[in-house]
C-alpha cells in the first residue's frame, strides 16, 4: 500500500536435496529497542547517500519490521561489520532463518510486513531504577505496530493479514496462490492479490 505498508512474501522451492539455509533479512543502522521473537523496531539515524560520505537530512521515523511467524523459523540480528567492515553505513541486520535438508520439490515461504511509521518514544513515569515505560498509543506504540498485525493464514497455498494501525480501520491483505476463491472476511477472494478495508471489528 502506497505510503502505507508493504507486505512481502517470498517461495523458495528446492531442485534437490542439501543442507540448505534460507533467510529473509533487513538491513539498517539500528534495531530495537522495541522487539520480539518475529518482529523489531528499526530506524536510521541519519540516512546515508553517496557510499556513506553525505548524510540526508531526514524527519525521524521508525519501520517496523515484522515476519509472520512460521515454525522452525529463527530471528537473529546480526552484526554485519564483523564480517565486512564497509558495511559500516548499515551495520545491524535482522534475519528470519529456516535451517535444514530438504526433499527435491520441498518449498519454504516467508511473508514480511513492512511498516513505517513516527518515531515512537516511551514516556518514562519515574526515575526508579525498574520503572516501567509508558507509550502515548498504548499498546501499539509498545510493539511499533506489532500488536496491530494478526496472521490469519499464512501457508503456501495462501497468506491472509489483518491489519489495525488505526483504531477505527481494519485493512486486509490477501495473497491467494489457489486455483480457487478463499474466504477473507466474508469475502470470496480468488484474484492473486486483494486489499480490502472494513471498519474496526
Amino acid at each position: 500500500m502506497k505510503n502505507r505498508f508493504l507486505v512481502r512474501r517470498e517461495t523458495v522451492e528446492f531442485e534437490e536435496s542439501f543442507q540448505a539455509r534460507v533467510a529473509a533479512l533487513w538491513n539498517t543502522q539500528n534495531i530495537g529497542p522495541q522487539i520480539g521473537n518475529h518482529w523489531a523496531n528499526t530506524f536510521m539515524t541519519a540516512p546515508v547517500a553517496s557510499n556513506g560520505k553525505i548524510a540526508m537530512h531526514t524527519p525521524p521515523a521508525d519501520l517496523l519490521v515484522y515476519f509472520s511467524p512460521q515454525p522452525n523459523w529463527k530471528m537473529q540480528v546480526v552484526d554485519r561489520t564483523a564480517e565486512d567492515p564497509r558495511t559500516e553505513v548499515t551495520p545491524a541486520q535482522l534475519r528470519y532463518v529456516w535451517e535444514g535438508t530438504p526433499s527435491a520439490g520441498d518449498r519454504v515461504h516467508s511473508t514480511q510486513v513492512y511498516y513505517p511509521h513516527a518515531a515512537t518514544k516511551a514516556q518514562v513515569s519515574s526515575n526508579q531504577p525498574g520503572a516501567k515505560a509508558e507509550y502515548a498509543d498504548g499498546d501499539l506504540g509498545a510493539t511499533a505496530g506489532a500488536s496491530g498485525i494478526n496472521v490469519i493464514r499464512d501457508d503456501l497455498g495462501a497468506t491472509v493479514l489483518k491489519l489495525q494501525f488505526e483504531p477505527n480501520r481494519v485493512e486486509w491483505v490477501t495473497i491467494n496462490h489457489e486455483d480457487a476463491g478463499i474466504d477473507v472476511n466474508g469475502r470470496s477472494v480468488s484474484s492473486r492479490w486483494d486489499y480490502a478495508t472494513t471498519d474496526k471489528q
